[in-house]
């Protein structure tokens, strides 16, 4: 963030290969809390170095929403993916929240394609979600 700031490139960021999980996942989440939300390209740069889109269900999921929140297209696939794929309320709700932030008529559409799979619970949240 602090690279975005001071229009500093994304080639030389800092490895975290040798960080727990928890240490990024509590990066990933402050990202996450910011009142404004990265530009793009610092979103995509972020995601992109730190493959953070092949992480694990808590890290990717919680990226998906920091590239959403920035308006980054690249995040939508991720997103999408993981609200069909994974299906857990814990997940599956703020993804769609996020996604109807970024663009309601396809995270209403995504939905009503895959509804049928979700459980009842889970279908029941996310679609008073999306209204």
């Amino acid at each position: 963030v602090k690279r975005e700031s001071e229009g500093k490139g994304f080639d030389d960021m800092p490895s975290v290969a040798d960080w727990p999980s928890s240490k990024v996942q509590a990066m990933v989440d402050r990202l996450a809390a910011r009142k404004a939300p990265l530009k793009r390209e610092t979103a995509a740069a972020f995601c992109s170095c730190y493959k953070l889109l092949a992480a694990n269900c808590e890290l990717r999921c919680k990226s998906v929403e920091v590239g959403l929140a920035a308006g980054w297209e690249g995040a939508v696939e991720a997103a999408e993916e993981m609200a069909v794929g994974v299906g857990r309320l814990k997940y599956t709700r703020p993804l769609y929240r996020c996604l109807k932030a970024y663009d309601a008529g396809r995270a209403r559409q995504l939905f009503e394609q895959n509804k049928g799979a979700y459980h009842p619970i889970t279908a029941k949240m996310v679609q008073r979600d999306l209204e």
